[in-house]
């Protein structure tokens, strides 16, 4: 069995490097004008996943990661006054 400081330590990780913030997820999602539920959808993701991503609690792995970071590139590339 798990202790919980453990499962708590794992639960609120510091993100790799290259990984996207939780405050970039949540701004590119607000850019475009999507609700939670309209953007996980798109990104093939659940809900509550998405909200784990943008509270920190959780951070997106994988193909989920390239999504996210291909999709705030293309918006920037768009429209550059939008990113910082």
């Amino acid at each position: 069995m798990i202790p919980a400081e453990l499962k708590t330590a794992r639960l609120y990780r510091d993100p790799p490097e290259n990984d996207i913030t939780p405050r970039e997820i949540l701004e590119l999602r607000k850019r475009l004008g999507l609700s939670q539920e309209q953007f996980s959808e798109r990104i093939g993701a659940s809900v509550d996943t998405l909200k784990s991503w943008e509270t920190g609690r959780r951070h997106p792995s994988g193909t989920a990661r390239k999504t996210l970071r291909d999709l705030a590139a293309m918006i920037c590339e768009k429209s550059p006054s939008t990113c910082t």
